[in-house]
C-alpha cells in the first residue's frame, strides 16, 4: 500500500509503496488485485511457485497473460522487486491455456525444463460415451500422460468414470502412463526420466 498514517492492526505485515498502484476490494478492504499479488510473491518465491499461483488465477479466470504483461509495463521495471522473476516466468509458459491442476502444472515444469517434447493441452478426442480431453497427448507418437490429484479417486463413481475414460483413451489407440501429484512433486526427476524413456520407445 502507499505511504500514509493510517494505523497498522496489530499482526499485520504491510508492505508499503512510493509508487501508486491499483487495488481491488474484499469484503470492503482495499487489496492489491491478482497481477499485483503475484509480481509481489516474486519478491520471496521461486519461479516453480509463482508459476503454479499464476496458472491458477489464470484457470479461475482472475487474470491473463496479457493483463500480466500490461501490469509489469505500467507498475513493475527498474526498482520494482521481482520484475525479473515474473518476466521469466511469462517467458516460460510455452501453452496459452492453463493446466487443470498444480499437479499438472509442476509435471509441466518439470518436462519443460528436462527439454522434453512439447505436449498438446485441450487435445480433444472423441470416445463412444463422448469428449476426452488427456491431461498430457503427444498425437504424432499416441501417446498420453495423466495425472492423479489427492482427490482424483474420492468417491466410487469418480474412479468408475476414471476407470472408463482411461479405457475409452486406449481404445482410440493410446499409449498411456498414470502418475500420481505425490509422486510428482517427491520424484520429479525420476518421473521426468520415465516420461522420456516412454515417449522414445
Amino acid at each position: 500500500m502507499p505511504f500514509g498514517n493510517l494505523a497498522i492492526p496489530e499482526g499485520v505485515l504491510v508492505h508499503r509503496s512510493r509508487r501508486s498502484t491499483p487495488t481491488a476490494a474484499s469484503n470492503g478492504i482495499p487489496v492489491s488485485g491478482p497481477e499485483r499479488t503475484l509480481l509481489e510473491c516474486c519478491r520471496f518465491l521461486g519461479p516453480l511457485i509463482v508459476g503454479k499461483a499464476l496458472d491458477s488465477a489464470i484457470r479461475r479466470n482472475l487474470t491473463n497473460i496479457d493483463r500480466m504483461w500490461l501490469m509489469l509495463t505500467n507498475e513493475g521495471g527498474r526498482g520494482v522487486t521481482g520484475t525479473r522473476r515474473m518476466r521469466l516466468v511469462l517467458r516460460q509458459r510455452v501453452h496459452d491455456t492453463a493446466t487443470d491442476s498444480g499437479s499438472e502444472f509442476e509435471l509441466l515444469y518439470h518436462m519443460q525444463k528436462a527439454l522434453l517434447p512439447k505436449p498438446e493441452l485441450g487435445f480433444e478426442l472423441f470416445a463412444a460415451s463422448g469428449r476426452r480431453v488427456p491431461d498430457f497427448i503427444w498425437p504424432d507418437r499416441g501417446k498420453a500422460i495423466e495425472v492423479d490429484g489427492v482427490d482424483a479417486h474420492d468417491s466410487a463413481d469418480r474412479l468408475d468414470d476414471d476407470l472408463m475414460r482411461q479405457n475409452e483413451l486406449m481404445d482410440l489407440g493410446l499409449e498411456i502412463r498414470r502418475f500420481s501429484g505425490r509422486r510428482i512433486r517427491r520424484d520429479p526427476v525420476g518421473v521426468v526420466e520415465q516420461i522420456r524413456q516412454f515417449l522414445e520407445a
